[in-house]
């Protein structure tokens, strides 16, 4: 009775280890996968190019001789490019913190802001997004609207390149003179 109960004990403890390092074997493999997708997304991203960043449409005046205005050119976009000493402090911290709380500790991408989007996505509440700044600058310049995992991935991995290339002030300014504001105005400005 004492050798079947060890038995039996053997055989469940030798389960348990096969079924851990199978399991084990599957995350490694499904690990290497998905790292090796993400690799082959940020090969193929396009090259960041800083001068897509300030490259938008803007709204052209025609002044006559004596600096009267005659006409504005539009087009589809009505932008204005101000400077970020030209925006009011109120309007910059407003956008921040509806944007991108953290946007001063992070260098392009949230992980605090993504973790919460997937558990969040994950139990069933409203589908979060976790751009930051950084990242919604390069997809309105760079990138796409597209809602997939390859431009989420090129996306974080320009920002974070954007993050080596520019100061926070000059994103910042950037994105304000970007983003769309309604109708057919684009920028804060």
């Amino acid at each position: 009775r004492e050798y079947d109960r060890n038995f039996l004990f053997a055989v469940i403890l030798l389960t348990v280890k096969m079924l851990f390092f199978v399991v084990l074997l599957i995350g490694l493999i499904g690990g290497g996968l998905v790292a090796g997708i993400a690799k082959g997304w940020v090969d193929t991203s396009p090259n960041l190019d800083l001068s897509q960043i300030g490259a938008q449409s803007q709204t052209s005046f025609i002044y006559d001789s004596s600096g009267q205005l005659i006409m504005e050119f539009k087009g589809s976009e009505n932008r204005i490019y101000v400077e970020i000493e030209d925006i009011p402090q109120q309007l910059i911290n407003a956008v921040i913190a509806i944007e991108d709380a953290r946007f001063y500790e992070h260098h392009g991408v949230d992980l605090k802001r993504i973790g919460g989007a997937l558990v969040n996505n994950v139990m069933g509440g409203d589908t979060q997004g976790a751009s930051t700044i950084t990242c919604q600058l390069v997809k309105l310049t760079l990138l796409n609207s597209d809602q997939n995992y390859k431009r989420k991935v090129q996306e974080a991995y320009l920002a974070l390149e954007l993050e080596k290339n520019l100061t926070k002030e000059e994103i910042l300014e950037a994105y304000l003179n970007v983003i769309y504001m309604g109708g057919s105005s684009y920028g804060v400005k």
